[in-house]
């Protein structure tokens, strides 16, 4: 029906039951028989149309009258005329595509005309036919910028199916009520403007967002329902075709489609489903399940094939001719920094994408007046404020369509740097030893044997030994991008090391404790301190785990802290690293108290920051830890903030780096700056680097780092002193005298 090949392999089989080849007619021909028919049987049309008037259904009764009066038990109809329709209705059952631009009729804002494929609904298409190729089910989940004419093209082709095929069970719904209605318009508009001598008899018929068209002798209907009512969509039906629109907007997404229509729809090669949505921020079960096809369809672990339809497929309408000729391209005319990053992005997606590629063209370059207009759009919403509903809106990529609701804490820009620049290589391990109990070990399935156990020793001076390992696991990232990062809790209670101890360094640790109950995250993270203020403090561990609770943490804090404290005492004027924990929005006192126990002593301590210099020194602070309140919050998160965009903080985890992406900027009530983790999300590691790179320099003087770190840079070519024309330069950058006695003079 949508494959070529499968096209043409059904072609054959219906040529050899009809005895008469097939012809291809185009819709001028078609509407030519259909004006010869009307004309040479305008006696019983007129009947007909008089036998409809005033009844329930006049189409439906307009066609059982005509076909009595042409196909009854005296047929009428010539063997020419009936040889067409037979072509015809074979050319339709069999052919999809000629159904739809032959026989679809849908409603544009000009006119009622003929479906033709728009370059969307032409790749969407051709992904369908793909698929049937494979005698695969075909089931899908389109993103998509607006206005591509998804909803059309896919009534048209479940119309198809239920009005040429037996024992088709649909059903169609968008996410509220009216939505629904309009698409159950498409649906009887297409129905009613079938000829009659194609168009199946329907037995019951419904025109409402909860109605129906039923084909009795074909056992095969369409029925509509809608994202927000209360039961499940399809629930108690065996359904074989099924269309949701805006999906993103559904009420509740599991209950009505995982639990519900899901489990009515078994595997086969005629089933057709088709999700499709715009983006509504980046969390969410569209978002998810989007996210989760993308990862896994390439590896044959997904039922939904996905599919992203950017803006400028949208040839048709972005821009319209009408707008175009209003608004030409200035000869003049150069594109902004934004719109060539635009055009870049768009022009890369299209080569990774070859279903797009098929469409627009394998050198495809972004017309001109497609950027143009663009550009005039994007300023228009940055003016107003509304930059992310323009990207939901118009998305150049699947990462632009999943905007999130708030603005990002640190900025695309900077995590895409972050992301680009964190080290991919490190060891993994799981701990054992003292106070770690049997449950939290490692498997021993996971452990690598090829590589050596680390034994981990910490000496309490009053005390006795304690005694850990670290166990070489076996591990292999399970994404390939930062937005495949989603629900995986395969790194849960592994310690993740990017940097072994290196002697000369001092180290400290943020530690963010969890309740242990699936939640929040424990979380520890380790930084290599710079030795200077010009050298930049980098994350080179980290561990976390949702099932150790603030109680058990500090198990897991001694090893990492001992195993980090090797070299330090030897080559630094320190013992053991800085520890600080988080006291208020975590409980971070179990910790303190259990470490100390062990011969812990290196601790964060409190000081109020609005203090003179003299009252804020250590010795004179008695809390231990990080103590989150209303005025100490923003000192620390912001604080990181710009720790990691002037590049003096090095992140190195993929699931910090993960939740940096979903740091949003909320408002209080008094309408002031909160950052605040996305729904779904945690900022667990955030405030585990937070501290370890905030509160070891809370009350370093930061002018000196920011000098130092801008004359360290390289950036800047080197001075060039030598003598030039006779001029030496002193120090000073003064032009002297040289033997000649010529001043001042300049390069040319």
């Amino acid at each position: 029906m949508y494959a070529n090949a499968i096209t043409e392999e059904r072609l054959g089989i219906a040529e050899n039951d009809l005895r008469f080849r097939l012809e291809y007619h185009s819709p001028g021909e078609i509407d030519a028989f259909n004006q010869q028919l009307e004309a040479k049987y305008s006696a019983e049309y007129a009947a007909a149309q008089v036998a409809a008037a005033g009844t329930e259904d006049p189409a439906k009764s307009f066609q059982v009258s005509l076909q009595r009066a042409l196909c009854g038990t005296t047929p009428r109809l010539s063997s020419e005329e009936v040889r067409f329709i037979q072509n015809e209705r074979a050319l339709v059952m069999i052919d999809c595509a000629y159904f739809l631009t032959r026989y679809y009729f849908i409603k544009t804002p000009q006119a009622i005309q003929r479906f033709t494929f728009l370059p969307g609904q032409r790749a969407y298409f051709n992904v369908i036919a793909e698929l049937e190729s494979r005698y695969s089910p075909i089931e899908m989940i389109i993103c998509k910028a607006r206005q591509h004419g998804i909803s059309t093209a896919t009534e048209g082709i479940i119309l198809h199916r239920a009005v040429t095929h037996y024992g088709v069970n649909a059903v169609v719904a968008s996410a509220q009520r009216q939505s629904t209605g309009k698409m159950a318009q498409m649906t009887f508009l297409g129905y009613d403007r079938l000829p009659w001598w194609v168009r199946p008899l329907s037995t019951r018929r419904v025109e409402s967002d909860q109605g129906m068209l039923v084909f009795g002798s074909s056992e095969s209907g369409i029925s509509f329902q809608h994202g927000n009512q209360r039961y499940g969509i399809a629930r108690g039906d065996t359904v074989k075709i099924y269309h949701l629109s805006e999906v993103a907007s559904y009420s509740n997404a599991v209950d009505l489609i995982e639990a519900s229509l899901f489990r009515c729809v078994h595997p086969h090669p005629d089933v057709f489903g088709a999700l499709e949505s715009t983006a509504e921020g980046d969390t969410g079960w569209w978002y998810d399940k989007y996210g989760q096809a993308k990862k896994d369809w390439k590896n044959n672990r997904s039922r939904l094939c996905p599919l992203f339809l950017p803006w400028f497929i949208g040839t048709d309408k972005y821009p319209t001719p009408t707008w175009a000729r209003n608004h030409p391209v200035p000869t003049n005319w150069r594109p902004s920094q934004e719109t060539r990053q635009m055009m870049a992005k768009a022009e890369l997606y299209v080569r990774s994408a070859p279903v797009l590629g098929k469409v627009l063209g394998a050198n495809w370059t972004l017309p001109r007046i497609q950027a143009y207009y663009w550009e005039i759009h994007f300023q228009e919403a940055r003016a107003t404020g509304t930059e992310k509903k323009f990207f939901q809106e118009m998305p150049t990529d699947d990462v632009d369509a999943f905007q999130g609701s708030y603005d990002n804490v640190f900025g695309r820009e900077v995590i895409a740097d972050v992301w680009t620049k964190r080290k991919t290589s490190y060891a993994v391990y799981g701990l054992v030893g003292q106070s770690i109990e049997a449950r939290h070990e490692p498997d021993n399935d996971d452990v690598d044997l090829s590589e050596r156990i680390v034994p981990v020793t910490y000496v309490n001076r009053k005390g006795p030994t304690y005694r850990w390992e670290l166990w070489p696991l076996q591990w292999a990232e399970p994404f390939g991008e930062l937005t495949d990062i989603r629900d995986d809790e395969s790194h849960m209670g592994k310690l993740f090391v990017w940097e072994a101890p290196v002697p000369g360094y001092d180290y400290a640790i943020g530690v963010d404790t969890g309740g242990g109950t699936g939640g929040d995250s424990t979380c520890i993270s380790v930084a290599r301190r710079g030795r200077s203020p010009q050298e930049q403090d980098v994350q080179v561990a980290e561990w976390r785990s949702n099932l150790v609770g603030h109680v058990e943490a500090f198990a897991f804090v001694m090893p990492i802290a001992a195993y980090y404290a090797r070299y330090m005492e030897e080559t630094t004027n320190y013992r053991e690293p800085y520890v600080a924990v988080e006291q208020v929005a975590s409980v971070g006192d179990t910790v303190n108290v259990q470490m100390s126990n062990m011969g812990y002593a290196r601790f964060h301590k409190m000081i109020r920051y609005d203090s003179v210099p003299k009252q804020m020194r250590r010795a004179k602070a008695h809390k231990r830890g990080w103590f989150t309140h209303g005025w100490s919050r923003p000192i620390l998160t912001d604080g990181f903030v710009i720790l990691v965009k002037n590049g003096w903080y090095v992140v190195n985890s993929p699931y910090t780096i993960r939740e940096m992406s979903q740091w949003e900027v909320h408002f209080t009530a008094g309408d002031k700056e909160k950052f605040e983790h996305s729904e779904d999300f945690t900022d667990d590691g955030i405030f585990a680097n937070a501290m370890a790179g905030f509160c070891p320099n809370d009350t370093k003087t930061q002018a000196e780092r920011t000098t130092k770190q801008f004359t360290a840079q390289d950036k800047l070519p080197a001075l060039d002193i030598a003598p030039f024309c006779g001029i030496t330069l002193c120090p000073d950058g003064h032009g002297v005298e040289d033997a000649t006695g010529l001043r001042g003079m300049m390069r040319r």
